[in-house]
């Protein structure tokens, strides 16, 4: 009888496991004793839907996260509030990183590139002429500036000499004979010029005069402009007419011969 309620018992399992495969152990210990119990109670036999459960137990491993039935839909109010909780962390960053920079002294500030809170030294403090003439002159500095002065003194003494007065008027008599020969011919290129106006005023009048129009002023030149246009014109019209009336004359001419 004992064998007999085992053999029910697995059975309705069985069905049930086949029924609803999706069906997940909710702890594993609590399988574990089900397991044994049903080892002792039952005799070991052979099933053939072995290897069936087999592949539902590792569904239901995969499953073993997730409960039952359709996923609960996520409050909107805890939304809000981890949304929240979020911008205030941000905040209290924001806040910490402007104090720590504004506590930091500017030394410390700029003292690595690499920082990202790297800052450009402050400006370049002048000394005033006095406190530079109070500080000792390096003796390269010296050395250079001692240079410098013989140069200048060398050439203000050059420059009381006869010998300088002399360059001078010669470098200025020769900017005047530049000065000249520019002049003659700037004055040569304008005649020129003049000449080629007048040249072309005295072709075009030539051309004018051929044409039989008289004009004296720019609109003059406007006006003879369109007369010549429509006297064109008339002349274009002409020739067609002549050319239509010739067309006739020689059809005409064709049917005579042919009577």
């Amino acid at each position: 009888e004992e064998q007999e309620a085992a053999r029910r018992r697995q059975q309705r399992e069985n069905k049930s496991n086949t029924t609803t495969p999706t069906k997940v152990q909710e702890n594993k210990d609590d399988g574990a004793e089900e397991d044994k119990n049903l080892g002792a109670n039952t005799v070991k036999k052979p099933s053939p839907s072995k290897a069936r459960k087999k592949k539902l137990s590792k569904k239901g491993r995969k499953m073993a996260g997730r409960k039952r039935g359709r996923p609960k839909k996520m409050n909107v109010v805890n939304a809000d509030r981890k949304i929240k909780k979020n911008q205030t962390a941000l905040e209290l960053l924001h806040a910490q990183t402007v104090s720590q920079t504004n506590s930091s002294s500017p030394q410390d500030a700029y003292r690595s590139p690499h920082s990202p809170f790297y800052q450009l030294p402050p400006k370049v403090q002048r000394h005033s002429s006095n406190q530079l003439l109070i500080t000792p002159t390096p003796p390269a500095l010296q050395k250079l500036l001692d240079s410098f002065k013989i140069q200048y003194m060398q050439f203000m003494a050059y420059m009381k000499t006869n010998q300088y007065k002399a360059t001078l008027q010669q470098l200025l008599e020769q900017e005047k004979e530049k000065n000249t020969q520019l002049m003659g011919k700037a004055q040569q290129l304008f005649t020129h010029c003049q000449a080629q106006k007048e040249e072309i005023k005295r072709l075009f009048q030539q051309k004018l005069d051929e044409l039989g129009v008289k004009a004296l002023t720019y609109n003059d030149l406007i006006q003879a402009q369109k007369e010549i246009s429509a006297h064109n014109q008339q002349l274009k019209e002409q020739t067609l007419q002549l050319e239509k009336d010739n067309g006739e004359l020689r059809n005409q001419s064709l049917q005579l011969l042919k009577a």
